[in-house]
């Protein structure tokens, strides 16, 4: 059944209230909708960093599987009269090793277990706060309304404010006097507002106009001027990042083949001794 509008009006109503009442919760810390926040961010935050750490055991976990593959007793081979394993079981091995620290996985299971000991604090004070918030916010209305009471009562304006609607409430004619009173303040404290608005501008207005414009205009130069600087610095270091990562991986390159030129003698090495060994068991 369709709802009445003034039922609709209703629950649009309570939910600005609600709105307006978190709105005013997270001023007093320890509230509900601030630990309600601080909640929800750290449960995206340890969300992220479990997919995260799950991804890197993964990765692990298939190189540590490859690595036990590669150097279990049926792939030893005969290395200078003893049994021992290949070289690809010992790439294997580099490769799982340096991913483990390349990876930071160790890092990051901390900062989880740190992420998820927060959450478990914040659900607990989260728990408590339905008790200990509403004494902490109406202690604090009530210090709030003291000292605006004791601001004006130091004035003398609560305490004439007190007298006049006292003496108004009891005789009409003193509401009268009491309402035409208080327009004609209105009217006083309003003629210089009435009397700057009939009047035309002035040469202070006009100085104080070009003042105005030209800090305006000073301003938006010195913004230019900070934007320019600011550009050229990153492009000179992104020049510098581009040197220093075109000097680095020309290195990588130079121990790339190094490296790769070694593998390729010790693979050699290695197939003309299974070559001897089969050229001997051959002539036997």
């Amino acid at each position: 059944m369709p709802r009445s509008g003034t039922a609709t009006d209703r629950e649009g109503q309570n939910l600005r209230a609600s709105a307006r009442r978190a709105s005013q919760q997270l001023k007093i810390p320890g509230s509900p909708a601030e630990l309600s926040e601080q909640t929800a961010s750290n449960a995206s935050r340890t969300k992220e960093l479990e997919a995260q750490v799950a991804s890197l055991n993964g990765t692990l976990k298939d190189k540590m599987a490859t690595e036990q593959r590669l150097c279990g007793r049926d792939n030893w081979i005969w290395r200078g009269g003893v049994r021992d394993v290949t070289i690809t079981c010992e790439r294997a091995r580099e490769d799982s090793s340096s991913y483990r620290e390349t990876s930071k996985i160790d890092t990051y299971e901390k900062q989880l277990a740190v992420l998820r000991a927060e959450g478990q604090t914040l659900a607990e004070k989260k728990n408590r706060a339905a008790d200990t918030y509403q004494p902490l916010l109406q202690r604090t209305i009530d210090t709030k309304t003291r000292e605006r009471a004791a601001d004006l009562d130091t004035d003398g304006i609560l305490t004439r404010a007190h007298g006049l609607k006292e003496v108004a409430g009891s005789d009409g004619f003193a509401l009268f006097l009491t309402v035409v009173l208080h327009l004609l303040l209105l009217g006083f404290d309003a003629l210089p507002v009435l009397a700057k608005f009939m009047s035309g501008s002035t040469m202070y207005d006009t100085l104080l106009g070009a003042r105005f414009e030209a800090s305006r205009r000073l301003h938006a130069e010195e913004l230019q001027v900070r934007h320019e600087c600011a550009r050229m610095e990153q492009g000179v270091q992104r020049h510098h990042v581009e040197l220093d990562t075109g000097d680095r991986m020309q290195a990588l390159e130079h121990r790339y083949r190094v490296a790769q030129a070694e593998r390729t003698a010790d693979e050699r090495a290695e197939l003309d001794a299974r070559m001897e060994r089969l050229l001997r068991t051959r002539r036997v």
